[in-house]
Formats: structure tokens, sequence, C-alpha cells
């Protein structure tokens, strides 16, 4: 047999040693031994993250139709992850509660209950412009204010009504107005309103009216 020459052996090495290294690059990722746990892959699971967040500790738990992630808190309530999480996305969504565009009849002035009157005293203040308006017991009014629903303050002012006489309402229409220019904050609890002069009792109380 033929000898071989050493500048013939090194070209035949550097041909074959680069399609070697091909092969191999074309057999894919090497499987893991049998029994062995294949690695992790990490993916941010929001509702997991969240439930982390909030001092819990995740448990997977394997059911027929999956696992499924439940928050241990720190309270002792054991929760769905999901469900946890959708709540609280629900939660930062909600509509703070609001004191325009609502029917608020006047029900209580000065501790005393309003009486029935022909036409429910009310106001309403509408979200733009800072425009009020409403009836007083005996006239229409109408008027500008200024608030501040951060830190639950309000004012009115210019307020003008119309010069109608009435046989009943006129003591209501003048407390109702002494409110108005007295009052300098207000308390909201769902359809209850009041409205304050620093911390002495309500001038005013009035609960909403569903308009249909």
């Amino acid at each position: 047999m033929a000898a071989v020459s050493p500048r013939f052996a090194r070209r035949l090495t550097a041909l074959v040693l680069p399609l070697a290294a091909g092969v191999a690059g074309c057999t894919g990722p090497t499987e893991p031994a049998p029994g062995s746990s294949p690695p992790a892959v990490g993916m941010a699971n929001p509702a997991s993250v969240y439930c982390t967040q909030q001092g819990g500790r995740l448990e997977i738990r394997k059911g027929d139709g999956g696992d499924a992630g439940f928050c241990h808190l720190p309270d002792g309530r054991v929760v769905e992850e999901w469900e946890f999480f959708r709540a609280s996305q629900s939660a930062a969504t909600e509509e703070p509660e609001r004191i325009t565009e609502k029917y608020w009849k006047l029900v209580e002035l000065n501790g005393q209950p309003v009486p029935a009157l022909e036409r429910e005293p009310h106001l309403i203040l509408k979200a733009e412009g800072g425009r009020v308006n409403g009836y007083s017991g005996c006239n229409s009014f109408s008027g500008a204010y200024t608030l501040d629903e951060a830190s639950s303050r309000i004012s009115f002012a210019h307020i003008v009504s119309t010069q109608r006489g009435c046989a009943e309402g006129a003591d209501v229409e003048r407390a109702f107005g002494e409110a108005l220019s007295r009052a300098d904050s207000f308390s909201l609890k769902g359809d209850h309103m009041t409205l304050n002069r620093a911390r002495m009792a309500p001038l005013a109380r009035f609960e909403v009216v569903w308009l249909q």
C-alpha cells in the first residue's frame, strides 16, 4: 500500500473535521438520560407572581384537568391563584364613588327630617363646568361649585333662584340655602351623602334617587 505524504494527510484532515462537525450539529440537542429531569424553563406567570408579591406561598396541585396553582396567604387563606389574581384586577379597575351626575334628594337638614312637600328638594352636581342645579323646596336654583373629591372638599357660590312665592317649603328653602353657603366638605357612603362644615354635625343629608 502506497504511503500517504504528510502534506496530503494535512489536507484530508482539514476537509474531514468541518464535515464531522456539521453532521454532529444536525443531530439536534442531546436527549436527557432516562430517569433524569429535563431542565426547567422559566416563564413569568402573573398569577403566581402576584401570589408571591402578597407574601403568599404557591402550591401546585395535580388534578384530572391538569395542574392548578393555589396561593397560601399569610392570613391562612388558601385560594386558587388565578381567582386571586382576577379579583385583584377587578378591584383595581373599579370606578371610585362619585357625587357628580346624580340626583341627590334632600332628606335631612340640621339633624331634622325634611317634611314631605309637593315637590322634593334636591340637587344635581354637573360633572362638567362646575355647575349645580336643583330645587330648594320653593324655588329652582342654580350656581357654581368647586370640588376636590380626593380630600372630600366642596364649596358653593353664586347661587341664584327663581322668586316664586310659596305657601309651604319656605323654611326648608331657607335652611337648604344656608347649608349650601356654609358647607366646606362632604361625606359619601354608597347612596348617601352629607354636606358638612369642619367637624360639626352634618348640615344636610341626601340620598340618591335613581332615575329610570
